[in-house]
């Protein structure tokens, strides 16, 4: 976890900053929504990366099958690629798929649970599986809000 808390450190410094500059200095540079959308975007993002990693951490070291491990990497790599268009100022940054594979995700826990698959974890397993699944959620729907505040929808 000691890696993410630099970047988190590093990403609320950037923050610091850029409200810095922006109360200082906003009469001489213009700053663009974008670039403030941007910052404080990542905040949001390095918030979620470290919830999930300590959710992982909480684990007891014990081998697991991941119920939904494709569906969620298939997310993890959709809202990566998004993010990255995102902060490279890709003309087209396509949200389609994001917004289906949360859907998805939505479904196929829905299904999981109606199969009695969680019925075998105990209460502390239950929770960690579900915690994570929010936080990798909310950060695929900040990941899409970014999007939108971008293009102004």
């Amino acid at each position: 976890e000691s890696p993410l808390n630099n970047l988190v450190e590093a990403v609320r410094g950037n923050q610091a900053f850029f409200l810095n500059i922006r109360r200082h200095e906003a009469r001489i540079y213009r700053l663009g929504d974008n670039f403030e959308a941007k910052v404080f975007l990542m905040g949001r993002v390095v918030e979620h990366l470290r919830s999930m990693t300590r959710i992982l951490n909480g684990l007891d070291g014990r081998g697991h099958d991941i119920i939904m491990a494709q569906e969620l990497e298939e997310i993890v790599r959709a809202a990566g690629r998004t993010l990255e268009r995102i902060m490279a100022d890709h003309e087209n940054v396509r949200d389609g798929e994001l917004k289906q594979l949360i859907l998805r995700l939505d479904d196929r826990l829905l299904d999981i649970r109606r199969e009695g698959l969680t019925a075998r974890f105990e209460l502390k397993r239950l929770i960690q599986v579900f915690s994570f699944y929010n936080s990798l959620k909310y950060y695929a729907q900040d990941v899409l809000a970014g999007v939108n505040r971008i293009r102004g929808i």
